[in-house]
């Protein structure tokens, strides 16, 4: 493991009033590349963590790109990420981030681990200004055209239900007390019950473009809330996940002691929607 300490920053990027980028949408920043200790990096495309709106300025959006720098592998590395608005529609807000990296093949593999002793150091939070508020537009991220997941503040992914016996444990902060997506919470909104020492309940709610994969192998599809929802397994875990909003995931997953699926189904219906 890498240790990657990087202190926070915002960067603010802005619009005019008429919504149209300082970039042209098809431009990458400038300058194409930087050295670093004789090693060259190229700026790429790379797909945000997660956005954040602020409550006070409704023209306000803040995207979190993770940034890392190791000097044992630069091929590792993730320099000086940048944000810019691509284009304001009225349905959508198109947000291209970037960082610099070493160039590498498409089809080269890379192994890269990093640990840090300061939560959140590895992201880069950036705020841009929008020509109106966001309201009810989706947020897109440009390299992939994947909603951006963004997260309400105050929100609580409760559930109304469940099993007997089960009672709320009080997560570390840094695995997801936060209601809002922050580096702190990991870009996780999270709540866990217990019920004696061998079965556990997560319940969290996260960006689709953070992180991570589902667990386990799919197993059954049903709907939760008038949407979509699979029901995934594995040895350890079996979990419930659907999509509440745009760019957002809701996952209800049991783990030790496995719940049978009908009572995992009725705890994932009980989660309130997120806002």
């Amino acid at each position: 493991m890498t240790l990657a300490a990087a202190s926070a920053g915002v960067v603010l990027a802005t619009t005019g009033d008429d919504g149209v980028a300082p970039e042209a949408a098809d431009e990458m920043p400038s300058p194409r590349s930087i050295t670093r200790d004789g090693v060259r990096y190229d700026v790429a495309p790379t797909a945000p963590a997660a956005a954040a709106l602020d409550p006070d300025d409704p023209r306000a959006v803040t995207v979190y790109v993770f940034a890392a720098e190791s000097a044992e592998q630069p091929e590792c590395s993730m320099l000086e990420p940048r944000a810019r608005v691509v284009e304001e529609t009225s349905s959508a807000v198109r947000i291209a981030t970037y960082i610099y990296r070493v160039p590498i093949e498409d089809d080269e593999s890379i192994s890269c681990g990093f640990v840090t002793d300061t939560p959140g150091s590895d992201y880069r939070a950036m705020t841009m200004r929008l020509s109106k508020p966001l309201g009810q537009r989706r947020l897109l991220d440009e390299q992939s055209g994947e909603d951006i997941g963004h997260l309400g503040p105050g929100y609580e992914p409760i559930p109304a239900w469940v099993p007997p016996g089960f009672a709320p444990r009080r997560l570390d902060p840094m695995l997801g007390l936060s209601s809002e997506f922050t580096p702190e919470g990991d870009f996780r909104v999270g709540r866990q019950f217990v019920r004696g020492r061998h079965a556990f309940l997560d319940v969290e709610v996260r960006s689709a473009t953070g992180c991570c994969d589902e667990t386990g192998k799919a197993v059954s599809h049903h709907d939760v809330g008038g949407h979509e929802a699979t029901v995934t397994q594995d040895a350890y875990h079996r979990c419930v996940s659907w999509t509440p909003l745009p760019g957002l995931v809701t996952a209800v997953c049991s783990a030790g002691a496995l719940l049978p699926a009908d009572e995992l189904l009725r705890v994932a219906r009980s989660v309130p929607q997120p806002m």
